[in-house]
């Protein structure tokens, strides 16, 4: 999602892929945290999984993190 999760990341920047939602769109804004932690265990999109490579505890953190960047918008 980019440095400052507005959906401008790298590979976005290099044309493999559509821009992902930003941190703070109204539809991440109003997604609970319990949908963001199955999208990050299951995937969706063009999202892969991250349980391999994220712990559930990692994956909460991932989500306070993303909440924190919604707050500051």
């Amino acid at each position: 999602h980019g440095p400052n999760g507005k959906g401008q990341g790298s590979l976005v920047a290099k044309g493999a892929y559509a821009p992902p939602p930003a941190y703070n769109s109204a539809a991440l804004k109003e997604l609970p945290a319990g949908k963001m932690f199955h999208t990050l265990t299951y995937g969706k999109n063009n999202m892969g999984s991250y349980a391999s490579q994220l712990s559930p505890q990692q994956r909460w953190e991932v989500i306070c993190y993303i909440q924190k960047f919604q707050e500051q918008e």
